[in-house]
């Protein structure tokens, strides 16, 4: 499936603002009214990024710098590392792809890279 250039130009500005973004917005327990948030991510890493599948809400993707990516099934109870094909698990972005949220693209720092099945590709460079 090859990407107009305005769908690229789309997802290449997204990925850049996501990883704008990020450093400022790292935090693991936040506090509003009586409610409390309590890290359950995988392997009780920082997420960095946390996705959700539109078409299957329990389907949540989750990104751990320097940990790759992560898929739970369950709403979050469980996670198993989702990672074959990566050549580097410094994940600073993740998105779905509109039409088919089972398409994964994730941003590292070194390259881009395309999840269709079980196993990431790289993207290819313009």
């Amino acid at each position: 499936m090859k990407m107009n250039s305005i769908g690229r130009r789309v997802l290449l500005t997204f990925v850049l603002l996501v990883c704008l973004w990020l450093p400022w917005h790292r935090t693991s327990t936040a506090q509003t009214g009586d409610d409390r948030w309590v890290s359950i991510g995988p392997q009780r890493d920082a997420v960095d990024i946390l996705l959700a599948d539109p078409s299957t809400p329990a389907t949540l993707y989750a990104a751990a710098l320097g940990s790759g990516v992560f898929k739970s099934g369950d709403g979050g109870n469980t996670w198993r590392s989702i990672n074959t094909g990566l050549t580097s698990l410094e994940v600073s972005a993740l998105a779905a792809a509109p039409t088919t949220p089972t398409t994964l693209y994730a941003g590292t720092t070194v390259r881009g890279y395309l999840q269709e099945r079980r196993w990431w590709r790289k993207l290819a460079t313009p």
